[in-house]
């Protein structure tokens, strides 16, 4: 950002907290919390009105641009101005600065942000809409949510799917509980669920429907284990609580907000009895009995399979991250995954308007609703505060 700055390009920051990020930047939009599908609304709408647009690119790889188009004409800046709580002169100029790349310039990056409330999901269809396909942005830039596919790791030797074979060589399918239904799955699942293992969650605490789910934990014949550093919800109904020690665990971390590959080294050796959860496991494995060589491999044998798809040598990439932990390794650049469209959807184009969202009854367009709770809201009189939970900062 402070290069970025350097060469005289302007930052802008959507965020209602004026976080570390926001002070670095220009200008910053405050939005009410919860109103960011506005604002992209408002966003489209003047890209729209100002011709700002790739027509090659939308006759190209995309589906239902007018329909589109439609929906975005009702949300002048004015009324995002009074919809998210930022003056009409800001709205604008936010459009205006954002979108005018000078000629040779590059354009920005848009980070977006993932969100819970009942109408994130429509919300989050706009920022990719308005950045990318109507602009033709993707040519040189994309929209970002997760570069988690950048980095090509081996997952079908670290998932080893062939450990599923029985002894006739057919395939076998364990069963499988959705984590977000935990709660009635351990009151009515059949057959019963008797012993579960818990680690790098707590779904007592973030599972829907808490009461449920704590009822299920506190079942009488249900063998819990948890593997947790903190006294968690989920914690206190463990038969066992297992200290793991992630400051002696080795992993490696692929791209999800960023184009780098790490590697988390052993900060320093095991304390007490504490082990990783990688060892607890493999030791788990040897007490039931699995004689396979994969349940026997250390932490740095597991690591070394992630990069051998990439057709580099799985142990010498490794050990060139391992060199280079805290700076990472590049992902090769530049990133443009829908440059020439290729879009995994069943048109193979982007779909403003999606039809499997009509086949099911659903808004078939990106959209826009207020909060329940919102600034408009009836509860807003009596409970005018919108709680939000920034990221702590840890300098």
């Amino acid at each position: 950002m402070q290069q970025a700055k350097a060469q005289r390009r302007t930052l802008w920051r959507s965020d209602p907290y004026r976080s570390d990020t926001a002070q670095k930047c220009h200008r910053q939009v405050a939005l009410l919390p919860g109103t960011d599908g506005a604002l992209a609304l408002g966003i489209a709408h003047v890209l729209i009105r100002e011709g700002w647009l790739d027509r090659d690119y939308i006759d190209r790889y995309t589906l239902g641009f007018d329909a589109l188009a439609g929906r975005a004409g009702d949300f002048p800046p004015e009324r995002v101005a009074r919809s998210a709580a930022s003056a009409p002169s800001r709205s604008s100029s936010w459009h205006i600065d954002y979108w005018h790349i000078p000629p040779g310039g590059d354009p920005a990056e848009l980070p977006a942000c993932s969100g819970r409330p009942a109408v994130a999901t429509r919300c989050a269809r706009w920022p990719a809409c308005r950045r990318s396909p109507a602009t033709g942005a993707t040519r040189p830039a994309a929209v970002l949510l997760s570069s988690s596919g950048v980095a090509e790791v081996d997952s079908e030797r670290l998932y080893r799917p062939d450990l599923l074979a029985g002894p006739d060589g057919r395939k076998r399918q364990p069963r499988t509980i959705n984590m977000s239904t935990i709660g009635a799955a351990l009151a009515d699942a059949q057959p019963p669920i008797e012993a579960l293992i818990v680690y790098d969650s707590n779904p007592v605490a973030v599972a829907p429907d808490s009461r449920m789910v704590a009822a299920g934990f506190a079942r009488e014949d249900l063998f819990t284990v948890v593997l947790e550093h903190f006294r968690t919800d989920t914690a206190d109904y463990a038969d066992y609580l297992l200290r793991p020690h992630a400051a002696r665990a080795l992993d490696v971390h692929k791209s999800y907000g960023h184009l780098y590959v790490l590697a988390n080294n052993p900060a320093i050796e095991p304390l007490g009895e504490a082990l990783p959860n990688s060892e607890i496991f493999r030791r788990l494995a040897a007490k039931m009995g699995f004689t396979e060589p994969c349940f026997a491999e250390t932490d740095d044998q597991l690591a070394a399979q992630a990069f051998r798809r990439s057709g580099a040598n799985g142990e010498l990439r490794l050990e060139r991250l391992k060199q280079a932990a805290g700076s990472g390794l590049d992902v090769p650049q530049p990133y443009a995954p829908f440059a020439q469209g290729g879009y995994p959807t069943p048109s193979g184009r982007c779909e403003f308007r999606s039809q499997a969202l009509a086949d099911a009854g659903l808004d078939p367009l990106p959209g826009y609703g207020p909060p329940h709770e919102g600034a408009d809201s009836a509860a807003a009189a009596r409970y005018p505060l919108a709680i939000i939970s920034p990221r702590r900062a840890t300098s």
